[in-house]
């Protein structure tokens, strides 16, 4: 598949292919170097403060930051972002310029969680904090000056796939829940056997080796759900075989056509969509992985944050009716 010339050009100076073995300190010093070649120039927002989510024993989380970002004083409708990385990489200040342009573009709070990441703590813990996270920020929406009717959820990668767990809890236990879903470039299906990751499996930025290390730091060794062994079908694995997406928000699911999960997208779209979800798709041709946060050199980026922008004004317009 022909890639974009700008993207080429990074794949073969700034992006060189990451091999085995993999190393969880050396990628998170690389995910932030990314962030200071890639992010470009802050944006200006009208304000960036932090407060913590204290923890909560009944989802079995520490206390957790999480950093907003105001794009002006009038903002009231809001974004709840759970970063990507591969559960393993990312973090407050690695999302920065993606957080502050995302803000700028939707004209929304964004609400940047700093989940614990893996190996450190695996697979359920990075869903309970999503959960206790956004539970805490609808509780304390009017403190906030927030619309609680007007908080959206998103992510990207595995942030992505973050949300849709975070979004199907909320609703299995009668919670406040989103008003949208924005997934990018979601993870979905662990088996990691469709034909876009056969595809694109090398020289596209992420790798099949390293999603596949990536599924190892967060998946427990001898999978366990609330005492009992599970498969890599559980739903909330692979979201792609939920039998409970029925009656969630609308969603957004962004692919990027040189992508190894893009066909995980597409997947998880079609699911949405048989279960009655109303779901668009916004593919973005000859892009690779993570192209988001490129927001310097790929003017894609923008682009798409500026779809999100008038998707979600669609669906949860910024101001009362």
């Amino acid at each position: 598949m022909d890639l974009d010339p700008a993207v080429r050009q990074l794949l073969d100076t700034h992006l060189p292919a990451r091999r085995p073995p993999f190393e969880v300190g050396p990628l998170r010093v690389g995910h932030s170097a990314g962030t200071r070649l890639l992010g470009g120039a802050p944006q200006a927002v009208a304000g960036v403060d932090g407060f913590t989510v204290a923890a909560d024993p009944r989802w079995r989380t520490p206390q957790l930051a999480v950093r907003r970002y105001r794009p002006h004083t009038q903002a009231r409708a809001a974004i709840v972002w759970l970063h990507g990385g591969g559960w393993v990489t990312g973090s407050l200040d690695s999302f920065d310029p993606l957080a502050r342009a995302m803000a700028v573009a939707t004209g929304r709070q964004v609400l940047l969680v700093d989940y614990r990441l893996s190996p450190e703590v695996r697979f359920p813990a990075a869903i309970e904090d999503s959960v206790a996270a956004f539970v805490a920020i609808a509780a304390r929406a009017e403190a906030l000056d927030i619309d609680a009717g007007r908080i959206a959820i998103g992510g990207d990668s595995a942030g992505a796939h973050l949300a849709i767990a975070a979004t199907r809890w909320l609703a299995r236990e009668g919670l406040a829940r989103p008003a949208a879903q924005l997934l990018a470039y979601p993870v979905a299906d662990a088996r990691m056997q469709s034909a876009s990751f056969r595809r694109y499996a090398e020289g596209y930025f992420l790798s099949a080796a390293q999603m596949a290390w990536f599924w190892c730091q967060f998946l427990p060794d001898g999978l366990m759900v609330d005492g009992a062994a599970v498969g890599i079908d559980h739903p909330d694995v692979s979201p792609v075989f939920a039998s409970d997406l029925a009656g969630l928000p609308p969603t957004w699911i962004v692919t990027a056509e040189c992508d190894i999960l893009r066909d995980e997208g597409v997947a998880l779209l079609a699911a949405l969509r048989q279960a009655g979800v109303t779901a668009e798709h916004h593919e973005v041709p000859r892009m690779i992985h993570g192209f988001l946060r490129m927001l310097a050199p790929l003017p894609q980026a923008g682009a798409t944050l500026a779809a999100m922008a008038a998707w979600l004004d669609g669906q949860v317009p910024r101001q009362g009716r």
